[in-house]
C-alpha cells in the first residue's frame, strides 16, 4: 500500500467513525465504534512507522551531507593555508559586536573591533568578513610587544568597522531567526498570527446593563435579580478584559521560543494580569452578597469577612497559577514538534490560554461568592443565573435553587453566576427563568447550535429537555479527592499563620518548608462540612479565607 492509499484509508475510517459516534450521541464505547478505532490504530501504527523511517533516512542524509561539507571546508582551508574555520555563530557574534561598537555613545564617539583577545575561529571570521566587504579595516596597528608592525597586524592589532553590507547581512541573519535588529525598536505585528475573538454578550432587545448601585433600587425579588445580573456583567467584563490583555502579550511571543519567553518578563506579565483579574473578581463578592440580603429585607448578619487576596494567585484546583499558565506554552511547543506551522501552534496555545484565563476568573468570582454567602448567616441558598448564549448543560440548570454550600456545577469557560437568597425568599421564590423560558427566547439557529438539529426538533415537539441533553452527553471519568492548595503555606504565609501550624516539612526539590497539615480549598470545606454552618465558618477561618 502506497502512502497516498494509506492516507486515503485512514481518512475513510475516521469519516466512518465520526458518523458512528455522532449517531450514538458522541458515545464511542459501542462495538462498531471500538472496531473502527482498533482498525484505525492498526493503520495509524503503519503510518507512524513509515514516517519514522523517512525521518531517520532524512536525518542520516543530513548527517552525511554535513560530514561531506565539513570535509570540503577542511580541504579548502588546507589549500588556503587556514587552520580554523568559523561557523555561523562566530560570524553572527562578530557582526553583533561590530554593530554595537559603531553605535554612538552618549558623548557621540564610535569605536572599532580588534582581532586581539578573540578565539582563533572568530579572528578568522573577522578576516573572512573583511575580505567579503562586510567589515572594513580602519587600523593596521603599530610596533608592539610582538615586534614590528607586520607582527602586530598578524597578532591582532588590526581594527575594523561594520559596513552597510555588514548591517544588511546581520539583519538577514536575525530576521531568519525571528529576532529584531539591535538598533531598531521591535514593531508590533500589523496582523497578529494568533487572535481569539473576545466580544461582549449581546443584550436582549430593550435591556440595558445594570450595575450594582443602580440594582439596589427596588425591593425583594426584582432588586435581587438586578443585583445578580449586575454581578454577572461585572465578572464578565473583568474576564473579557483580562483575556484581551493576555492575548496582546501572547501575540508578541515567538512560537519557536515560547517556553523561554514565558519564563521571562512576558510570562510574569500574563501571571500579573490574571492575578489582578482574580483579585478584582473576588473583591466585589462581599458587597454583592450583603446588598442581595438587604434587598430581600434581611438584616446583614456577617460572621466573618472575606479575604480576597487569598483567592488570587492560585488555580481553581489548588495548584499554582503560574504552573497552570505555563501549559499553553507546552501545547504550542508540542504542536510545532508535530509539524504545525508557527501560526497554527500559536493559535492552539492562545485558545487554551484564553479558555484557562476565562475559567479562572469566573471560578474565582464564584468561589468568593460562596465564601461570602457562608460568612453571611442570612443567606441560606442561591439560584443559578444563566444568560444567553449558553450551552445546553447550563440551560437545563437555569433558575435551579441550591443550598448556599452546595458546589457549583460548571464546565471550562462557563460564565454562569449566582444569586444569593434568604430563607423567606427561598421559600416564596418561583423559578426566575426556567430552561423552557430560555429555550423559547433562543433563535432557531441558536437552538440547533446548542442542542443539535435532532435535539432542537425533539424539544420543539415537547420532549423533556433534561433527557435530551443527558442522552447526548459523552462519558467522562474524573479524578476525585480533596481539593487542597499549597498557596500561603510557607512559614510566613497567611494560610500557615491561620492554621497555627506547629510543624513544617520540606519536600524533595522544594525551596521552602510548608505546613504539614493540608490547606483545604473553599469548595472542599463546604463539601465536607455537610451543611454544618458553624463547622464551615470554623474551617474557613482556620484556613485563612475569612477573619
Amino acid at each position: 500500500m502506497t502512502d497516498a492509499e494509506l492516507l486515503e484509508t485512514l481518512t475513510e475510517i475516521n469519516r466512518q467513525l465520526d458518523a458512528v459516534v455522532e449517531a450514538a450521541g458522541w458515545d464511542d464505547s459501542g462495538p462498531e465504534a471500538q472496531r473502527l478505532i482498533a482498525e484505525s490504530e492498526k493503520y495509524a501504527v503503519e503510518s507512524r512507522a513509515r514516517s519514522a523511517a523517512k525521518d531517520a533516512a532524512k536525518a542520516e542524509a543530513k548527517k552525511a551531507a554535513q560530514k561531506d561539507e565539513a570535509v570540503k571546508k577542511r580541504k579548502a582551508n588546507a589549500a588556503a593555508g587556514r587552520k580554523y574555520t568559523p561557523d555561523d555563530k562566530d560570524i553572527e557574534n562578530v557582526l553583533r559586536e561590530a554593530l554595537r561598537a559603531s553605535q554612538p555613545t552618549a558623548d557621540g564617539k564610535t569605536y572599532q573591533i580588534f582581532l586581539g583577545s578573540r578565539s582563533r575561529k572568530q579572528q578568522q571570521a573577522v578576516r573572512d568578513l573583511a575580505a567579503e566587504g562586510y567589515l572594513k579595516k580602519v587600523g593596521r596597528g603599530g610596533a608592539s610587544m610582538y615586534g614590528g608592525s607586520r607582527q602586530a597586524e598578524l597578532y591582532g592589532q588590526q581594527s575594523f568597522v561594520i559596513t552597510d553590507e555588514g548591517r544588511d547581512r546581520l539583519r538577514d541573519i536575525l530576521t531568519a531567526k525571528g529576532e529584531p535588529f539591535p538598533d531598531e525598536k521591535p514593531k508590533p505585528p500589523t496582523k497578529p498570527a494568533a487572535r481569539v475573538k473576545v466580544a461582549p454578550r449581546p443584550d436582549a432587545p430593550g435591556e440595558s446593563r445594570p450595575n450594582l448601585r443602580e440594582a439596589r433600587a427596588g425591593s425583594s425579588s426584582a432588586a435581587s435579580r438586578r443585583l445578580a445580573e449586575a454581578r454577572y456583567e461585572e465578572v464578565a467584563r473583568t474576564s473579557r478584559g483580562v483575556v484581551t490583555a493576555v492575548q496582546e502579550i501572547w501575540n508578541h511571543l515567538p512560537a519557536d521560543r515560547i517556553l523561554s519567553a514565558l519564563q521571562g518578563e512576558s510570562g510574569l506579565a500574563i501571571l500579573n494580569a490574571v492575578t489582578l483579574g482574580q483579585l478584582s473578581a473576588a473583591q466585589g463578592a462581599e458587597m454583592f452578597v450583603t446588598s442581595a440580603m438587604l434587598s430581600q429585607g434581611a438584616a446583614s448578619s456577617t460572621a466573618g469577612l472575606l479575604v480576597p487576596s487569598q483567592l488570587a494567585g492560585m488555580a481553581a484546583d489548588g495548584r499554582s497559577l503560574a504552573t497552570m499558565l505555563y501549559m499553553p506554552g507546552i501545547t504550542t511547543s508540542r504542536a510545532l514538534a508535530l509539524g504545525a506551522t508557527p501560526e497554527q501552534a500559536s493559535v492552539m496555545g492562545l485558545n487554551q490560554l484564553a479558555r484557562m484565563v476565562a475559567t479562572t476568573i469566573t471560578d474565582t468570582a464564584r468561589t468568593a461568592t460562596s465564601v461570602a454567602m457562608t460568612a453571611n448567616t442570612s443567606c441560606v441558598a442561591y439560584v443559578r443565573v444563566v444568560k444567553l448564549p449558553a450551552c445546553s448543560r447550563c440551560i437545563i440548570l437555569a433558575g435551579r435553587q441550591y443550598t448556599y454550600s452546595e458546589g457549583f456545577k460548571r464546565h471550562p469557560k462557563c460564565d454562569c453566576g449566582m444569586e444569593p437568597m434568604t430563607h423567606d425568599e427561598w421559600k416564596s421564590r418561583e423559578t426566575a427563568q426556567s430552561p423552557e423560558d430560555l429555550f423559547k427566547a433562543m433563535t432557531p439557529e441558536e437552538r440547533r447550535k446548542r442542542f443539535g438539529t435532532a435535539g432542537a426538533d425533539a424539544l420543539e415537539n415537547g420532549a423533556d429537555m433534561g433527557q435530551v441533553v443527558n442522552a447526548r452527553r459523552g462519558m467522562a471519568t474524573t479524578t476525585t479527592g480533596k481539593k487542597v492548595t499549597t498557596e500561603g503555606t510557607t512559614k510566613r504565609g497567611i494560610g500557615a499563620k491561620a492554621l497555627k501550624a506547629d510543624g513544617f516539612q520540606k519536600s524533595a526539590g522544594s525551596r521552602y518548608e510548608r505546613v504539614k497539615e493540608a490547606r483545604l480549598m473553599p469548595e472542599q470545606i463546604l463539601k465536607q462540612a455537610h451543611g454544618n454552618r458553624d463547622l464551615q465558618l470554623a474551617l474557613l477561618r482556620k484556613h485563612g479565607y475569612i477573619t
